[in-house]
């Protein structure tokens, strides 16, 4: 008897994607304090929404709205970093780690000038076009 082709057959479990989710993500993005963390992370959004970080990534790939989602975590990320930095409020070697994956990176200016004549140490942004 010849196999007939199976059509529609799943592969795998079904997703946990809903709109539910996507509301809770939303939420953490808004208000990851309230889950006692400093500054949003994906590894926090996965552990908010009970799901692995490499779900977290297939699930931006497939969807725009956690795409958009994932990525304001990010800019939200960024700009706490940024800000409590400055302040002082973050750690500082933390926070120099945590912006290097955003594209900051620490340069090393040699020379200078006769009142300082030594390297001068700076923070940069990378500009990815």
């Amino acid at each position: 008897m010849p196999k007939l082709p199976i059509k529609n057959k799943l592969l795998g479990r079904p997703s946990k994607y809903t709109p539910t989710i996507q509301a809770k993500a939303d939420n953490y993005a808004k208000d990851y304090a309230s889950h006692g963390h400093a500054v949003p992370s994906a590894v926090g959004l996965s552990l908010a929404l009970d799901i692995s970080k490499s779900t977290l990534y297939l699930w931006a790939e497939k969807y725009p709205s956690f795409s958009d989602t994932l990525e304001k975590c990010m800019a939200v990320q960024e700009m706490a970093l940024v800000s409590n930095g400055l302040t002082g409020d973050f750690n500082s070697t933390i926070t120099k780690l945590m912006l290097h994956n955003h594209g900051y990176s620490d340069k090393l200016a040699i020379g200078g000038d006769a009142e300082n004549p030594l390297a001068i140490q700076q923070i940069t942004r990378k500009v990815v076009e």
